[in-house]
Parts: structure tokens; C-alpha cells; sequence
């Protein structure tokens, strides 16, 4: 069972649920991480703060994180890194589940005579590179500063 704090306790249900599905160490209820999750490199201050953080290793996990979600009329927001400069996933209303996409970080293909890589959403442009670079090949461009995230 996830640990939920006083101030979470009305979603617990909720919790308990996501819980269910990434399993209890991929669900953040501690209020000083869920912060940080909830907010992008430029905004600090203005984003509120997601109910809870989950972290799915799997396209399956996020359906069914989405329908658990809905049961339980919670919204639902994307993370990707953290950088996106553009405050694009922080919570918009409560409560919120924030779906951190990290874990979800393979390197699907890589197809270097049509040149093209399939990747899946937690995927960094810093191992995306290291990959290309294993093969002996580059991004025609370079990675965003923030690719390492």
C-alpha cells in the first residue's frame, strides 16, 4: 500500500488504484516531489501541484492508469523531462494524477537506410544520440539542451 499523506487522504481510493497498476514504488505522494514533478524549468510558481505521481513502464499501464483516472474523476496531465520551457503539462485542475513518461525510454528502431527511429515517450535525445552514435550515425540536427532529460 502506498503511504498517503494527511492531505491526500480523500483520494486514497484513487492511490490505491494507480498503485495497483505501476505498483506502490512508482506512485509519488510526498509533497515536496510532487511538486517538483508538477512544475516545468521556467514555471516554479504558478503551476499547481498534481493529487499524485505516477510513473508507467508501459503503453498498457497508461490505459489502464487513464480509465482508473477517470473512475475516480481525476484529471490527467503528461510529464515528459521536465524541460519543455513551456508549462505544457503541469496540472490544471484537481484532483490530478501527473503520468511521469521516463521509464517509458526504449529505442524501438532504428532504421538507418529510410532514416527514421521509433522511440517511445521517455526517451532522451542524449541516449537517442549515444545510440545513433553506436551504429555510426548522428541526428541531422543537434539535441535541445535539455535532451539529457
Amino acid at each position: 500500500m502506498v503511504h498517503v499523506p494527511s492531505s491526500a487522504a480523500p483520494h486514497r481510493s484513487a492511490i490505491d488504484a494507480f498503485a495497483q497498476i505501476v505498483g506502490a514504488t512508482h506512485v509519488i505522494t510526498d509533497e515536496a516531489e510532487r511538486h517538483y514533478y508538477s512544475t516545468d524549468i521556467f514555471y516554479w510558481e504558478d503551476a499547481g501541484v498534481a493529487d499524485c505521481v505516477v510513473q508507467p513502464a508501459s503503453s498498457a499501464e497508461i490505459m489502464a492508469l487513464v480509465k482508473a483516472a477517470a473512475a475516480h474523476d481525476f484529471n490527467v496531465s503528461i510529464r515528459g523531462g521536465g524541460m519543455s520551457y513551456t508549462n505544457g503539462y503541469g496540472p490544471g485542475a484537481s484532483p490530478c494524477v501527473l503520468v511521469d513518461m521516463r521509464r517509458l525510454n526504449a529505442i524501438g528502431e532504428i532504421n538507418l537506410t529510410d532514416r527514421y527511429v521509433v522511440v517511445e515517450a521517455g526517451c532522451t535525445w542524449a541516449a537517442l544520440t549515444d545510440a545513433l552514435k553506436a551504429k555510426g550515425a548522428r541526428l541531422t540536427f543537434n539535441a535541445p539542451f535539455s535532451g539529457i532529460y
